[in-house]
């Protein structure tokens, strides 16, 4: 009756091999979901300074006196040196045209390379902005 009674501790051969295996195949999957992660947030912090960085320029574009807004002031854009780092191989590109009313069409677009095979990233944004009437009326 004693030998009944007395319970084994610890574990056999076969629960060893048994969670060996579960690790086995549920490591690889939880290895490939952090890159995957990792390059999920990469990718979105990239975005997150594109929109940032283009929507900075239009701002620098309605804070303008409106014989400042010109080509020459749209040539003048450039990436930022802390913002580089989030936008690999990035360009800048602002354009100022004039519309069919009394407006001016700015363009911003910001390029960027993603290090994954196919075309660069992309971001345009684009503002109509009209000249300011003061008091008296004139622009």
């Amino acid at each position: 009756m004693r030998c009944s009674q007395h319970k084994r501790r610890g574990y056999n051969l076969m629960e060893v091999s048994a969670a060996m295996l579960i690790l086995a195949l549920v490591l690889p999957m939880v290895a490939q979901l952090a890159c995957w992660s990792l390059r999920q947030r990469s990718r979105t912090l990239s975005q997150h300074a594109a929109l940032e960085l283009a929507n900075n320029v239009l701002e620098s574009a309605r804070a303008c006196s409106w014989p400042q807004l010109s080509a020459e002031w749209a040539a003048a854009q450039k990436i930022p040196a802390d913002i580089t780092p989030l936008l690999p191989d990035g360009t800048l590109t602002a354009q100022v045209e004039p519309d069919k009313q009394q407006a001016r069409r700015v363009t911003v677009t910001v390029t960027w390379s993603t290090g994954d095979p196919g075309p660069p990233r992309q971001l345009r944004l684009v503002t109509l902005l009209s000249p300011r009437m003061t008091t008296g009326g004139q622009p």
